[in-house]
């Protein structure tokens, strides 16, 4: 049976770029709202681990032999990873390249790194710092985000079974990562993450939860539905969930602005969104609301909402 596969995209952490699978015209990564694009990655051949970094202003992925390649507007650079590729799970770049983080499994003792699994920081050039290293359960998949110096870091990973599971938070200080959830390794079962600056966010049962760099916590009104992202300035949240399945695909769409330093919501709207399932929000600049996904034929589609339910 063929399996059609149909274009996607990624948000970078506060909105501001888009990574866009066009499928049969390779990756591109876009501004938003105006869907302009900053690079065609159509000529890079296979691309592994594709990541944008918080800002979108970094793109990296996995080559041959576990080198990275990270693009920005300075150019591009290649970083060696310390494991072969078959182990490396994610990568996250810096917004400037300086370092990458890497999500690294188990593998033979007899590999120079003795086949340790860890979550490791490297540096964007050879002659800088050593790696910065926590030593961490990785299993079959893992997910991994960063904020723009990756200095804050949220990792989990899972077997194929899914009967191992590990989920953790750094953040790192000089040459250590120390660990935001020490009571255990999660905090609470949780749905979508959000991570930006000094901050993440988690939903949870009990609302959404949030930690800050230096260990700080706070609590927001929400539900584990709620999808997160960040604004561009990282004060502002955008929270959003399905409030009312209308037809198969379409759903009324509650849509928050919360204060993050205030903790208080300064903006909500209802919209009835088509295929749900395919949209993305975010906000300008301006905090103008947008609509954005991906169009059947690979194109990025950008559709401002108001801030008046409709």
């Amino acid at each position: 049976m063929t399996q059609v596969v149909y274009p996607s995209l990624r948000l970078s952490a506060n909105g501001a770029a888009a990574l866009l699978d066009t499928v049969e015209r390779g990756y591109r990564v876009c501004d938003l709202p105006s869907g302009a694009v900053r690079w065609d990655l159509s000529a890079e051949g296979d691309l592994s681990h594709l990541s944008l970094s918080a800002s979108g202003n970094a793109v990296a992925w996995l080559g041959e032999n576990a080198d990275v390649s990270i693009l920005t507007e300075a150019g591009k650079k290649t970083v060696i990873l310390p494991a072969t590729g078959d182990r490396i799970r994610a990568i996250a770049p810096a917004d400037t390249a300086a370092c990458i983080a890497a999500l690294i499994a188990a593998g033979s003792k007899d590999a120079p790194d003795g086949g340790r699994a860890r979550l490791v920081i490297v540096p964007g050039r050879p002659d800088d710092d050593a790696p910065t290293v926590a030593g961490i359960p990785v299993y079959d998949r893992g997910f991994l985000l960063a904020n723009d110096d990756c200095s804050l870091l949220a990792v989990e990973s899972s077997s194929n079974l899914g009967d191992r599971t590990f989920g953790g938070a750094y953040a790192r200080d000089g040459d250590t990562l120390r660990s935001l959830w020490t009571e255990q390794p999660a905090p609470v079962p949780h749905g979508a993450l959000a991570l930006y600056g000094e901050w993440l966010f988690a939903a949870t049962a009990d609302g959404l939860a949030g930690w800050r760099r230096s260990g700080d916590r706070v609590s927001l009104p929400g539900t584990m539905r709620e999808q997160l992202i960040f604004s561009r300035d990282g004060r502002y949240l955008l929270a959003f969930r399905v409030e009312e399945v209308v037809e198969v695909t379409s759903a009324r769409t509650l849509v928050r602005l919360i204060d993050r330093e205030s903790l208080k919501e300064v903006r909500r709207a209802t919209h009835l969104i088509a295929d749900r399932h395919d949209a993305h929000f975010a906000l300008d600049a301006d905090f103008g609301l947008f609509e954005v996904r991906a169009t059947k034929s690979g194109d990025l589609a950008a559709k401002k909402l108001d801030w008046h339910s409709s």
